[in-house]
């Protein structure tokens, strides 16, 4: 679906008027298209930055109430010592991930480079989510052995598999085509035509 919108410039009375036109609409044009462009890689980092502070707050909760119930109460201390070990590995894992979005905003990629970044990390997250539902099936196994255990790997597994699986998403909505993207524009006899396309 497409809408069109042709400037027409012959009703201008001076020549001189007709490029200063074309010129002044060029240029707003191309600074839509560069401040979408820049907000589009803003969100993009803007994602990866959250999912990772969210990972680090959920794992920073965990290990809080858990060292707290291993110090106030003598239930449970394999189900909080697992998940203090296991949420210790996804803080960690999590202060990597910052690390890394740092990195790559510092060195400025954009454009095809960030959307093949984007990528990459987006099938790591779904590849974990895979991983996660492992996860569940070895704390369900672990539990025969050991029962405190065996539901703080469930536990856990099924938290990453819910991160993991609304991170993906936000991760994949970033290939949605960009503003910038939409907008065609074509020079006519007379003038100007825009196109902007709605899918």
């Amino acid at each position: 679906m497409f809408y069109l919108f042709t400037l027409q410039l012959q009703n201008m009375n001076h020549m001189k008027a007709r490029p200063t036109a074309l010129i002044l609409i060029l240029f707003l044009c191309s600074t839509v298209a560069l401040i979408a462009q820049k907000n589009n890689q803003l969100a993009a980092y803007n994602t990866l930055e959250n999912g990772m502070i969210v990972l680090g707050t959920a794992a920073l909760t965990n290990i809080g109430v858990s060292s707290y119930q291993l110090i106030s109460t003598d239930s449970h201390k394999d189900f909080h010592t697992m998940n203090i070990a296991w949420n210790g590995v996804n803080l960690v894992l999590a202060g990597l991930g910052l690390r890394g979005n740092k990195k790559m905003q510092l060195k400025k990629i954009a454009g095809e480079d960030l959307k093949t970044y984007v990528r990459k990390q987006r099938n790591i997250v779904w590849i974990n989510a895979g991983v996660d539902i492992g996860y569940v099936a070895l704390g369900l196994w672990r539990r025969d052995k050991n029962v405190d255990q065996g539901n703080a790997i469930m536990y856990n597994g099924i938290l990453l598999f819910a991160f993991d699986a609304i991170f993906g998403l936000a991760l994949n909505s970033k290939y949605k085509k960009p503003f910038s993207q939409k907008f065609t524009f074509n020079f006519v006899p007379n003038g100007i035509s825009a196109i902007y396309s709605l899918n």
